[in-house]
């Protein structure tokens, strides 16, 4: 039965954290005979704007001709939800800079987004106080942003796990390795991270050579970005590949001995591409500083891989408080980033791992995998029951049918 009401979707187009989950969101909707009108988005320096499926010279969004099962819909999922529609609700997934401009008048406005640090950017609450309701992916999040704006109901809507992959033969995955530079025996430490002060890729680079040398069979896989920003304050953008030389050569000098195996990879990866890379890796680590919601280690265990990740932020939700790959972490201050125009303050702050323990970490899971293995089978049974689509849209149907006008408190953008 056809929902007896409209919604417009803002969001997505990409294949970045927040373009993926919208894909998934709209695809929840229009299974459950949601009538949705979605409206793909461009990144501009200040903020998230409407946008085509298509450019003036024809060339389509990145999802529509990303390669992969997951994403094989896609294109019949636009052709669904291009008729424009009188919505009664707005669904805007982007960062609050956004929100204002695509509310409506006298519909059920909600603002869906995330966030990494302790508090939410000052410059953003008299923005989000514009939403009737605000969803975000985790609890982490919903009680930094219920703290932020007490007055704006904050939900969780977490992101919906996948239910296809690409499979590989093992001779494929060996022919990948090979050509990566994995010796066949290595354990594969693999991470899918923007080169940025949050994510710390050199700190990663920086423990993961204390904890093994050039003859462990150890390789350390890092699938990044062509830029990155070096250290502070300034945080100038840099070819990841020369940051990461920069990094291997001081580790170099500091330890006296080869490092061992680390491997980056810069290519511009198509969604099938990606699947090989979780498909290669053996342990997910990441070092993070915070996660709204951590989309890399969800895919990851999602596949029952384990998991190294710090014990703070939106992963507790999908990997729980104390699983076997929590790096214990200290709270420390947030510098000032990015210095041109900056959402993240020192009044903030966000996790450091232990350098100690995560080193200790790293070296358990290559002398004895097994307990880790078993664990993450566990977290990859609760998270296909948890975070299946079902049950995540029966959480958006339940917000939208409690707040659109008529049934709840909504009230629209003034």
């Amino acid at each position: 039965m056809t929902a007896p009401y409209g919604v417009r979707y803002y969001g997505g187009g990409d294949l970045s954290g927040y373009g993926l989950a919208a894909v998934s969101n709209v695809r929840a909707l229009v299974n459950a005979d949601v009538p949705v009108h979605w409206v793909p988005l461009n990144w501009t320096p200040d903020r998230l704007v409407p946008g085509h499926w298509q450019n003036h010279r024809g060339v389509a969004k990145p999802v529509l001709t990303a390669e992969g099962s997951a994403l094989a819909d896609v294109s019949s999922l636009v052709e669904r939800t291009r008729r424009p529609i009188d919505p009664e609700v707005v669904i805007v997934h982007a960062p609050p800079e956004s929100w204002p401009g695509l509310f409506r008048k006298n519909v059920f406005n909600i603002g869906c987004t995330a966030w990494e640090t302790s508090r939410t950017p000052a410059h953003w609450r008299p923005l989000m106080r514009q939403a009737d309701a605000i969803a975000v992916p985790s609890e982490f999040n919903r009680r930094v942003f219920q703290t932020a704006v007490p007055e704006v109901s904050v939900s969780v809507l977490p992101h919906i796990r996948r239910h296809t992959w690409n499979d590989y033969l093992p001779t494929e995955i060996r022919q990948a390795k090979t050509e990566l530079g994995i010796p066949a025996e290595h354990r594969v430490f693999y991470t899918i991270s923007t080169w940025d002060p949050r994510k710390d890729l050199p700190e990663l680079i920086r423990l993961f050579g204390h904890a093994f040398g050039s003859d462990d069979s150890a390789t350390l896989l890092i699938k990044s970005n062509e830029l990155g920003a070096d250290i502070g304050p300034h945080f100038r953008q840099k070819s990841t590949r020369t940051l990461a030389a920069e990094v291997v050569s001081e580790l170099g000098r500091e330890l006296g001995r080869a490092p061992p195996n680390i491997i980056l990879n810069t290519d511009r990866l198509s969604s099938a591409e990606l699947d090989m890379i979780h498909a290669i890796g053996d342990v997910y680590v990441t070092v993070s500083h915070g996660e709204g919601f951590a989309l890399g280690a969800f895919e990851a265990a999602t596949r029952a891989t384990p998991v190294l990740a710090t014990n703070w932020g939106g992963q507790t939700d999908f990997l729980g408080g104390e699983w076997l790959g929590a790096l214990p972490c200290r709270m420390t201050q947030v510098p000032l980033w990015p210095p041109h125009k900056p959402s993240y303050f020192p009044s903030q702050r966000w996790a450091r791992v232990e350098r100690a323990a995560t080193v200790d970490r790293m070296r358990a899971i290559l002398e004895n995998a097994a307990p880790f293995e078993r664990e993450a089978r566990c977290i990859r049974e609760k998270i296909v029951e948890r975070f299946a689509e079902p049950v995540i849209v029966r959480r958006w149907l339940d917000l939208i049918e409690g707040g659109r006008p008529g049934r709840g408190a909504g009230g629209g953008a003034s």
